[in-house]
């Protein structure tokens, strides 16, 4: 792009203190959320950046030029000798100046009327937009500039702030949120981060990262040749989820035995604390025995009591999927240093777990997770399975399904506690939801980096509004207008909010919607047809040949 490109000139000072007007001729270049800037400081060579808020325009056709369609009124004007140029009035925030060591400094002072104002430049823009610079570690490049064309202007997000002060990526339905994350995922899985990543998948749309195993587009962006390094990939099938009983909190037993007395409830947590210390993985029967030698003690051990726990423990715990393993009760666990090593990202798929059951792992793996990570940060023995020492990052699609803003879920507190005092054991979360009015807003507000696209409905706008303190008024405007693959982008991980546009993932979007009529038609073909029908046909039985002699 052509450098010192004068677009139009101050005008003086705007609604707020860090705003002011620009009037321009310009009607193509000087779009919402385009960048400008002005000159000022010694020898007039300091950029001040602003980013354009709104527009108006001041000075337009008259409308008896427009009164008939068949005549332009461009040559209206010059037959007639009058000044055909438009006018309008752009007002613009002000950014501040760039220091490569402190951001943007704000001079606090408007242009003085009259002042030139240029259209930032591309190379500029990057180096102001974006921390992290193409093949920094820590990189992740995520998209373009919205205004701009295609890839002039990259946009790339710093994964280390992501990585401890969290991430939201909201949108409707159909938005593309799930192929953005994907596209996150790509870059935190690559050679220049390596990170260790867990996704919980509730609806099966993640299997496809796989193909960075041998995606050669994939291996030639974001792997490296020097050391061989590719991103291991484990993909876990809902029958491959297990939970131990003995992994389970005191909230979780409580939550699980439902409508159990106080008396079942307190010889349940008689039982439980001194059967931990015996046995820390105690299954069910070691549990049902130590209740039964409860039998005939005086005070609240009656036997209809005890009786009423071990029928609830047998058909709230027995009977469900994720405490048992083909029909029988498991002493296995997921293994949190199997979810977890770097360099390795473990899509965990419940597509056949029920809502309450996916709370309740989230619950159960999230507290281990948390205890794992305080205990091996403060020194502490720890287990060599729960031994994680290095930082994670852990995908929570579908979020308000385990942080709801009305009622509560299993997964709720400890989700709570990790997204307020994760960053300081190395855990961080990124919450994925196509409804935030239904996503807690006090989770939703831990998130300091968020990419958010189109957002339609009233009630989620709102939750974004009161939880996201970067986001602005004229970028809240934008959403409803944003189209597929188009984000606002703005918190701790960017220099300043921008709309983006995402870039092509190199592997295969498993969120996709069906083409419905496309299939309908493909079954109507006279090839399924037929092949239904030879499906339907009755096997031709085989007969022994008959030897005469």
């Amino acid at each position: 792009m052509q450098d010192n490109i004068i677009v139009g000139r101050a005008k003086g000072p705007g609604d707020a203190s860090n705003e002011f007007k620009i009037i321009t001729p310009d009607n193509k270049r000087m779009k919402i959320g385009e960048f400008v800037y002005y000159l000022q400081g010694r020898e007039n060579k300091e950029k001040v950046l602003c980013r354009i808020v709104s527009r108006k325009a001041v000075r337009l056709y008259p409308d008896e030029f427009m009164s008939d369609p068949t005549i332009s009124p461009s040559l209206i004007t010059s037959m007639m000798g009058v000044e055909s140029e438009h006018l309008y009035e752009v007002s613009a925030t002000i950014l501040g100046r760039y220091d490569d060591n402190f951001g943007f400094l704000n001079p606090r002072i408007p242009p003085d009327p009259g002042t030139e104002i240029y259209l930032a430049e591309n190379e500029y823009l990057e180096h102001v937009i974006s921390r992290k610079k193409r093949n920094d570690i820590g990189s992740a490049y995520v998209g373009s500039l919205l205004n701009r064309d295609e890839g002039e202007v990259k946009i790339f997000l710093d994964v280390a702030e992501i990585a401890s002060k969290h991430l939201a990526v909201l949108a409707a339905t159909g938005s593309g949120k799930s192929y953005t994350v994907g596209v996150i995922l790509e870059e935190i899985m690559g050679k220049n981060n390596r990170g260790s990543v867990l996704v919980i998948d509730p609806h099966g749309e993640y299997g496809t990262i796989d193909e960075m195993r041998n995606n050669k587009e994939y291996e030639k962006e974001l792997c490296e040749v020097k050391d061989s390094y590719k991103p291991e990939v484990k993909v876990i099938s809902p029958n491959d989820i297990h939970i131990r009983v003995s992994d389970l909190e005191w909230g979780d037993w409580r939550s699980i035995l439902k409508d159990a007395s106080d008396k079942m409830l307190n010889i349940l947590r008689n039982v439980l604390y001194p059967l931990r210390k015996k046995n820390k993985n105690f299954t069910v029967d070691d549990l049902l025995e130590e209740i039964r030698s409860r039998l005939g003690e005086r005070g609240e051990y009656d036997e209809s009591s005890i009786r009423g726990l071990e029928w609830r423990i047998d058909e709230y715990i027995g009977k469900r999927k994720i405490f048992c393993e083909n029909g029988r009760m498991t002493e296995k666990t997921t293994s949190l240093r199997d979810l977890f090593a770097p360099g390795q990202i473990t899509v965990l798929q419940m597509t056949e777990h029920e809502e309450d059951d996916q709370q309740l792992i989230v619950s159960v793996l999230l507290n281990r997770l948390l205890r794992a990570r305080i205990r091996t940060e403060k020194k502490m023995d720890v287990d060599e399975d729960m031994k994680i020492d290095f930082p994670v990052f852990v995908v929570l699609e579908e979020a308000h399904r385990f942080a709801p803003h009305f009622g509560e879920a299993r997964s709720k507190y400890v989700l709570k506690t990790i997204l307020s005092e994760g960053r300081k054991f190395g855990i961080g979360v990124c919450l994925v939801s196509q409804r935030p009015g239904k996503l807690d807003g006090d989770a939703l507000s831990q998130c300091l980096t968020q990419i958010i696209m189109k957002i339609i409905n009233p009630t989620d706008q709102e939750n974004i509004k009161q939880s996201v303190e970067s986001i602005t008024a004229d970028l809240m405007k934008e959403l409803p207008a944003l189209t597929k693959g188009q984000a606002v982008v703005v918190g701790e991980a960017i220099n300043t909010p921008v709309l983006m546009r995402v870039r092509k993932r190199y592997t295969k979007h498993g969120g996709a919607s069906q083409n419905a009529p496309e299939q309908w038609v493909k079954k109507c073909s006279k090839e399924e047809k037929e092949r239904r029908e030879r499906d339907k046909a009755p096997l031709k039985k085989e007969t022994c040949p008959i030897f005469r002699f």
